[in-house]
């Protein structure tokens, strides 16, 4: 049953939770869902989904979705993200751990955290703004456009001037992106592979293509550097953050010397440690003063927006595109000539028009996916028959589902959660967990764990996320998915 958070004074519209009692928001999660729902223009209801959960550095809740007619909200959505899911020929009997380092070694070696000088010029960067994954399937010839959302480009068979979308993107930000693209990213990002433990829904499974025993990989990235400078660019955030910036242009752009770059790097995580720290246990405060400024859809501000989270989008699809050539040539040169191929690539930080029944709505998702049931896919060979897939990862070490979208999706502007969700915020983790000991909790698990440098780790601890198996199981209850394969981890890689 879907709980409600009714209106109050100074709300405008009411709050569905897709929880249940087992697992109601805490008090901060609940005060901002409140704000948000002050914000005029929203469209019915705000949906509060499974994997809801309060961070402190966002001025809103992870795991929403909301409508409007012809508002945008530009703090209700933050810089593009997204999750690959690849199929692979293996079983686990092709895989031992010399083959699992090698091919995790091989990645590291081809795809930078952070940054990569050299690898796109102008022009390809004006082709991945206007064209997304289209560029990437012009350079290197993957054909995997049909199983990408949007086919991988926000502007679609229309087009877009490229030289127009340019005038959009701050000189800086420029930059980010010519250094940005197939690069890894850190936090909660990661490479995964993966075992399909149990096939659930076996009618699905077969239309998917997967089996008990197969081996998955899982990609979860984004636009990155790129994408972030672009949204503090065009929500405020750039003149709030304005060390932000500074430090920006000193790491990526001008430092050249190594040592120098881990020196600033470290400094900065430590300003960002403690700032982060003091903003955590003044939250309360915090909230009681947000507010969310709102953009006509049709006027010359709109219109800029909109195209700079397009373009934006499509940096992302671009650079996940990139990541997976990267992956699947690490994966040759490992495993020979097994199959591996693209199941499906989604966002789940994202602004884009949609038909939801009659209405033409902008939707606004915030750790959600998109989740649209059979009939938008007439014409798909398999999501015609079932509906959009979904995928549920739960934390480093925990498992995976592979899902379907069921009729409840409506409710929630055909949204649904693209995880378990955090249980414990980024700086309480720090409090809490010693970098030791997540180790540990690793190996006891049976989870191999690679990384690209020594940092801490404790922020991304299984122990500060939600249960998946819970969190599935609500989904189910409250019509947004079905579980269709349960997949555990074999070897993850992390950013630091």
């Amino acid at each position: 049953m879907v709980l409600l958070i009714k209106e109050e004074k100074g709300m405008n519209v009411p709050v569905k939770l897709f929880l249940d009692k087992t697992m109601e928001p805490d008090k901060n999660t609940v005060e901002c869902l409140k704000r948000m729902a002050m914000t005029k223009g929203i469209y019915k209801h705000i949906a509060a989904l499974p994997d809801l959960h309060y961070k402190h550095s966002r001025a809103i809740p992870t795991g929403v979705a909301v409508a409007t007619r012809n508002l945008i909200i530009p703090k209700f959505v933050l810089s593009s993200c997204g999750m690959s899911m690849i199929k692979t020929g293996l079983s686990e009997k092709d895989i031992n751990e010399k083959k699992l380092d090698e091919f995790f070694n091989k990645i590291k070696s081809r795809v930078n955290m952070e940054k990569n000088h050299g690898f796109i010029d102008d022009n390809d960067f004006k082709e991945i703004i206007s064209k997304g994954a289209e560029w990437a399937d012009r350079k290197f010839g993957i054909g995997e456009n049909d199983n990408i959302e949007h086919n991988g480009n926000m502007f679609g068979k229309k087009g877009v001037d490229a030289d127009e979308l340019m005038q959009l993107i701050p000189k800086n930000t420029r930059k980010l992106g010519l250094i940005g693209m197939g690069v890894f990213g850190g936090g909660n990002h990661f490479i995964e592979l993966q075992k399909v433990e149990k096939i659930i829904d076996k009618a699905a499974a077969k239309q998917f293509g997967i089996k008990e025993g197969q081996i998955m990989i899982m990609l979860h990235t984004g636009s990155e550097i790129f994408g972030k400078s672009m949204h503090e660019h065009y929500t405020g955030r750039s003149g709030k953050y304005w060390y932000r910036e500074i430090y920006q242009r000193i790491y990526y752009l001008w430092l050249g010397n190594n040592i120098l770059k881990r020196i600033v790097k470290k400094l900065n995580q430590g300003i960002n440690v403690v700032y982060r720290h003091l903003e955590w246990k003044s939250s309360s405060k915090r909230i009681a003063k947000r507010e969310f400024g709102v953009i006509q859809v049709n006027s010359a501000a709109g219109e800029k927006f909109i195209k700079s989270k397009f373009l934006e989008a499509n940096y992302a699809y671009a650079n996940r595109a990139v990541v997976r050539k990267q992956i699947y040539d690490s994966f040759k040169e490992v495993f020979g000539d097994k199959e591996i191929i693209l199941m499906w690539d989604n966002d789940h930080e994202a602004f884009q028009k949609e038909k939801i029944g009659k209405e033409e709505l902008w939707v606004h998702r915030h750790g959600a996916s998109r989740a649209m049931p059979k009939e938008y896919f007439k014409g798909h060979k398999i999501f015609g028959k079932t509906g959009q897939m979904l995928f549920v990862p739960g934390s480093m070490g925990a498992p995976t589902y592979i899902g379907r979208v069921k009729s409840g999706c409506k409710d929630s502007f055909y949204s649904a959660n693209h995880g378990a969700g955090r249980l414990i915020d980024r700086p309480e983790a720090r409090l809490k967990f010693k970098n030791k000991s997540v180790l540990k909790e690793m190996e006891k698990r049976k989870v191999r764990l690679y990384r690209y440098k020594g940092g801490s780790i404790v922020e991304e601890s299984p122990e500060s996320y939600k249960n998946v198996d819970a969190i599935m199981g609500l989904m189910e209850k409250e019509g947004l998915g079905k579980a269709v394969a349960r997949l555990v981890p074999i070897a993850v890689l992390k950013g630091d």
